[in-house]
């Protein structure tokens, strides 16, 4: 994994919460550089605790996840952009704020982006400043865990399956994979 800040979006994060393994992100990311999450999606998961979601009361408890930075006035203007982008050119935009955040932030500080929603993952992907190699899934923090030796891949079996046991799921193209040697690293 590279040195660089993880920008991790509600679903990723609510994932691992969701499967009482927040330590398994924090162990892969904890040590990387700040910004961890963006403004926006501390306020989404902050309201779904509201809602009684008490996986998302246990996300912000996490101090490893850091202080969420301010975002600049032409920050905030690309954000609302790619909110359009993200809604598919609706006006006003539908939602994406914490994922539009978050890539904004990404780019920013050169890091990556962690999501498991299935849009923004897949138009992260194309943004010249991310590209395929700086987003990552749920799938992907799985597999880094086994390679670091912080999990098993079996143990990583068991996680997708409690996050599945949660109604939290994975992105499509990782349907019917799950099974141990899916999470062993190649070398």
């Amino acid at each position: 994994m590279d040195d660089r800040p993880v920008l991790h979006d509600a679903v990723t994060l609510r994932h691992f919460s969701a499967a009482n393994c927040l330590d398994v992100l924090e162990g892969v990311h904890g040590s990387l550089p700040e910004p961890r999450v963006a403004p926006a999606v501390l306020d989404e998961i902050s309201a779904a605790a509201d809602e009684g979601e008490a996986h998302c009361t246990q996300i912000l408890a996490e101090s490893w996840l850091g202080d969420p930075p301010e975002l600049t006035r032409d920050e905030r203007k690309l954000v609302n952009n790619l909110r359009i982008a993200l809604s598919d050119g609706r006006r006003p935009p539908q939602g994406h704020r914490g994922e539009a955040q978050s890539i904004v932030l990404a780019e920013k500080h050169d890091g990556m982006l962690a999501t498991d929603d299935n849009a923004a993952y897949q138009f992260a992907t194309r943004r010249p400043a991310l590209g395929p190699s700086r987003v990552i899934d749920t799938v992907e923090i799985l597999r880094s865990a086994v390679e670091q030796d912080i999990i098993t891949a079996q143990d990583a079996v068991d996680i997708a399956d409690d996050m599945a046991a949660a109604d939290r799921w994975l992105r499509p193209v990782h349907a019917d994979k799950i099974r141990a040697d899916y999470f062993e690293p190649d070398f």
